[in-house]
């Protein structure tokens, strides 16, 4: 008997291995190899570490591809993500990328749509450097992937020749909803431009309809422009001949940073997954000394976020700031001398200070991820844009009731006090943003989980039932101007035929008048 029980009991644990083993090697066989590759920018980067580690908890093998500048200044958390180190050629991306910009606006100088375009131009340059990297180009067709991850925006989107040239399947993960290029049917008037700031939702006259619609049409314009299909012929001379924006539209799908709490709602399609920003992270508790500086603060603390400044203006800054209630916590890269009431970093947890219930104010340039981490904590914010879409987002932010824009060129010391204790003092703005974050919290959870879980769905069932017929059209026959040709042709033709007619008829008559004229001539 007891020779039997250890044969069932073997038998069993035998059974029960092989069923581990099968088990085993079926999520092996399911785990794809999945690699990210973002614009070279740090807040891009850190996105998409954040949803690599998400998507590695589905069984996947993901790597994400940083730039030699983030990992020698240790910039991007790559706890748990397997890194592809690349872009020595990069230098400091973001220091150099936007400098010519910023120049010209501490100078007072309006930046024109040229100032852009030789940006473009110059991301086009970075992309050709990516293409012809051969050290990068020979670790993908190691790792084999079976999706890339890329970045939908006008300033990197002719990365789309590399999944290509490697014949490779990708998807779109990005805070640009780029609605003509994604093939969405819209109102070029009533739906928010980025390049038209002063877009309203309710009470926009004439005027501001035309200058949306002209931004759309612009904008449409130069992405269409700056996309280069000789790139395409270049680096995938053995593949089928196809622009980069057809390529593009091979998207599995497009999952984007946005949603309609922070921004203008706009119409969606559903190969486009809307999720909110994956930038956010749980928030860590202070250490000394922003912990004791926050709790001794009597009426609270601003958190104020500034970029390289030029000394007159931090001097503005400063008397600005002696003039508050609130204790100030200032991000800035030099090192005036701190104070009961201010304190100077190089670099400030931010999540984790607008997360603190004590800070009462958000000062900032008003960056996509910054307004999503003062949205997340319903912290007011008072928004000093300095170029590209922080204008836009500012004014998002003050016409939903959020925060106050100014700027930051320009205003007086006495203004900028003025302005921040009115957002940081009037209720509206808190209750605004307050309510705005408790609805945000309701609908997207764990942006980064979401976006892992799209990317995880169309691996494992694709996406074509989420796809649209104008996804495969040319953009005259999305605008349908073939069809208003035609239905033109047959109307011009109509007419013709009726003039003719008429002519015709016109004719005929005469001659009939004249015959029955010319006796009565003759007898008279």
């Amino acid at each position: 008997m007891w020779k039997y029980w250890q044969r069932t009991m073997a038998s069993l644990a035998l059974s029960k291995a092989l069923l581990l083993c099968l088990l085993l090697q079926n999520v092996l066989a399911d785990a794809k190899v999945v690699v990210l590759l973002s614009a070279p920018h740090t807040a891009d980067v850190r996105t998409y570490t954040n949803v690599a580690r998400e998507l590695s908890s589905y069984g996947h093998e993901t790597y994400v591809c940083v730039p030699q500048f983030l990992l020698d200044s240790n910039l991007v958390n790559t706890d748990r993500v397997k890194v592809i180190p690349y872009g020595q050629y990069l230098n400091n991306f973001d220091s150099f990328f936007f400098q010519t910009v910023l120049d010209r606006f501490w100078r007072g100088e309006n930046i024109w749509v040229r100032d852009y375009v030789s940006l473009i131009q110059s991301m086009q340059a970075i992309v050709r450097q990516i293409l012809t990297d051969q050290n990068l180009i020979t670790t993908f067709r190691m790792i084999k992937p079976d999706l890339f991850i890329l970045t939908n925006g006008p300033f990197f989107r002719n990365i789309v020749t590399l999944p290509y040239m490697l014949n490779i399947s990708f998807a779109y993960l990005g805070s640009f909803n780029d609605l003509p290029g994604q093939r969405v049917p819209f109102s070029p008037s009533s739906t928010a431009c980025p390049g038209y700031p002063e877009f309203k939702e309710e009470g926009m006259g004439f005027y501001g309809r035309l200058a949306t619609s002209l931004c759309n049409v612009v904008v449409t314009f130069l992405d269409h422009y700056f996309m280069d299909d000789k790139m395409v012929a270049e680096f995938a001379p053995n593949s089928p001949k196809a622009s980069v924006s057809e390529i593009s539209r091979m998207a599995k799908v497009y999952i984007i940073e946005s949603e309609p709490i922070l921004d203008y709602a706009k119409p969606e399609m559903p190969y486009m997954k809307l999720i909110g920003s994956t930038a956010l992270t749980k928030p860590a508790d202070l250490m000394p000394p922003l912990k004791s500086f926050i709790d001794n603060s009597e009426k609270g603390v601003a958190l104020v976020s500034s970029a390289n400044i030029p000394a007159p203006i931090a001097k503005k800054m400063m008397l600005a700031f002696q003039q508050q209630n609130l204790s100030v916590i200032w991000r800035v890269h030099f090192s005036p001398a701190n104070t009961s009431r201010l304190m100077t970093m190089p670099w400030v947890p931010q999540n984790d200070i607008l997360a603190n219930r004590k800070t009462r104010l958000f000062v900032s340039h008003c960056g996509t991820h910054s307004q999503y981490d003062a949205l997340y904590h319903g912290v007011p914010i008072l928004c000093l844009p300095l170029y590209g879409e922080q204008f836009y987002n500012a004014e998002r932010a003050k016409s939903k009731g959020f925060g106050l824009s100014a700027n930051l060129a320009t205003i007086s010391y006495k203004q900028l006090a003025k302005l921040m204790s009115k957002v940081a003092d009037t209720d509206k703005y808190r209750n605004s943003i307050g309510r705005a974050s408790s609805l945000y919290k309701m609908f997207y959870k764990n942006p980064s989980e979401s976006a892992a879980f799209w990317i995880d769905h169309v691996i494992e069932n694709g996406g074509i039932y989420m796809r649209s017929t104008a996804q495969t059209l040319p953009l005259f026959k999305l605008l349908t101007l073939d069809i208003m040709a035609f239905v033109f042709l047959v109307i011009a033709a109509v007419i013709l035929v009726i003039v003719c007619a008429c002519v015709f008829c016109f004719k005929m008559a005469r001659k009939c008048l004249t015959a029955l004229v010319r006796p009565k001539l003759k007898k008279s």
